[in-house]
């Protein structure tokens, strides 16, 4: 066709990380009951922009919720926790686990390993054995995993996550 001029798509605008609003509690602050742990909350944000937004509209946020004897039954440091867990354990596999638990550091290939749940082997000390595969094996959410006094990191479903200044996860 002579004289028509062809017709070009309308750019679209970017999806922008910078278009979200506020995040807003969704929940309340559910407390870790582990010394030295953060508690978490549901928090949800909305995309402020018409082409979308990068990023996730719903996560975890860390909140600071009193723990008590009524919320929590008792407040444990992560050494207590990892030997109720092994003792636990210990009468299922008397003749390899010792009884005593830890939490081992995060580890260069494992940055979850502070996260579970390490056992003692009975006679050889210095192995142990990470319990993840039970559900009691994994420390409870808000369980400190920060590898240095830098870091704000905790563990969240047997994973030790990073978490920026408003408390949300870096990336989960």
């Amino acid at each position: 066709l002579s004289g028509a001029s062809a017709l070009s798509p309308a750019p679209q605008s970017p999806i922008s990380e910078n278009s979200w609003g506020p995040w807003h509690k969704v929940s309340q602050c559910r407390p870790s009951c582990m010394v030295k742990g953060k508690g978490f909350q549901l928090v949800s944000r909305e995309c402020n922009s018409v082409s979308g937004c990068l990023g996730q509209r719903d996560t975890f946020q860390l909140c600071d919720a009193p723990a008590s004897a009524n919320t929590c039954g008792s407040i444990k440091s992560v050494d207590q926790y990892a030997n109720e867990v092994c003792q636990r354990y210990r009468v299922k596999y008397p003749t390899v686990l010792s009884g005593k638990g830890r939490q081992l550091p995060p580890q260069p290939g494992n940055p979850h390993s502070a996260c579970i749940v390490a056992c003692q082997d009975r006679v050889w000390q210095d192995t142990h054995y990470q319990m993840d595969v039970y559900e009691d094996g994994k420390f409870p959410f808000g369980t400190d995993c920060s590898p240095d006094h830098r870091t704000k990191a905790y563990c969240l479903n047997g994973r030790c996550l990073q978490f920026t200044d408003e408390g949300v996860p870096l990336n989960t």
